[in-house]
């Protein structure tokens, strides 16, 4: 995958090959940068580039700071992906480029995916899962930064939960006491990120 991109949303100026793009970043076996020199596209450092591969989501994440793309606060993009070792491409958009100005916004989370065990049984383990967004950059949250807790009652009871977590989701789970029949079970998943916390709430009779 490499994204060309055009800072200073000129076209007339920069790589004519790649809609006068300034800057392209490429994924193949790592992340590289690279600047148009006048003549050609050329390596150049980018301490903060940064790619992320999320298998299970099938999408790819690549991330730089502004200021290794020469400071731009605005620039027009486009995406081009192969197969390594096949000629065949594919462009996004299909005509043009896509457009992008740096907006700074409060940082707002929001509960995007919720998901627990479909029975509550006694004597079995009950989970949920939750992934979290961050509005601001429409990010899903990953484990870096953030803080989860748990909490599991049974009736008046309190059950020990424990924290689970992947690259994007976070979770709990905890083992229903066997003599738990027709309880009511309610299960609390919170996370706390940049000084703000959200969470969701479940309850459930037990079977």
């Amino acid at each position: 995958m490499t994204v060309f991109f055009d800072t200073d949303m000129n076209p007339s100026t920069g790589d004519p090959e790649f809609a006068g793009s300034e800057y392209a970043a490429q994924v193949l076996h790592g992340a590289a940068l690279f600047r148009w020199s006048g003549s050609a596209m050329a390596e150049v450092p980018a301490p903060t580039l940064d790619y992320l591969f999320a298998t299970e989501r099938r999408s790819l994440r690549v991330s730089i700071h502004p200021n290794d793309i020469g400071g731009t606060r605005a620039f027009n993009f486009y995406l081009v992906s192969a197969l390594e070792g096949q000629s065949a491409t594919d462009v996004a958009p299909d005509g043009g480029a896509w457009s992008y100005s740096l907006v700074s916004e409060p940082l707002r989370l929001s509960v995007v995916g919720f998901a627990t065990t479909k029975v509550a049984r006694a004597g079995k383990p009950f989970g949920a899962i939750i992934d979290v967004g961050r509005d601001d950059t429409n990010d899903i949250l990953d484990a870096t930064g953030t803080r989860i807790r748990c909490s599991l009652k049974v009736g008046t009871r309190t059950v020990a939960a424990y924290q689970l977590s992947g690259i994007f989701t976070a979770g709990c789970e905890g083992r229903i006491p066997k003599k738990a029949k027709r309880q009511k079970l309610r299960m609390k998943i919170s996370v706390k990120f940049g000084g703000l916390s959200i969470s969701r709430t479940f309850a459930a009779k037990i079977r």
